[in-house]
């Protein structure tokens, strides 16, 4: 997840501005689940649902992925 979230964090913005890992993983999470979830408490089908969400972020983005 982390090497995801490094490879968006280096490869996009958001209206503009340059988050951190940390910042994306909040936004992202909150985008999928409707609000913001901590990952930790997800299950491992909701872990696997938002990894192929942060992949596929990274297709529709033109992101390369350094995985």
């Amino acid at each position: 997840m982390w090497g995801l979230l490094r490879d968006i964090s280096n490869g996009a913005t958001f209206k503009g501005y340059t988050l951190s890992k940390d910042e994306w993983k909040r936004l992202l999470t909150a985008h999928l689940y409707g609000k913001e979830r901590l990952t930790r408490t997800m299950s491992i089908s909701e872990m696997n649902d938002f990894l192929l969400f942060l992949e596929s972020f990274c297709v529709d983005n033109n992101i390369t992925l350094h995985i």
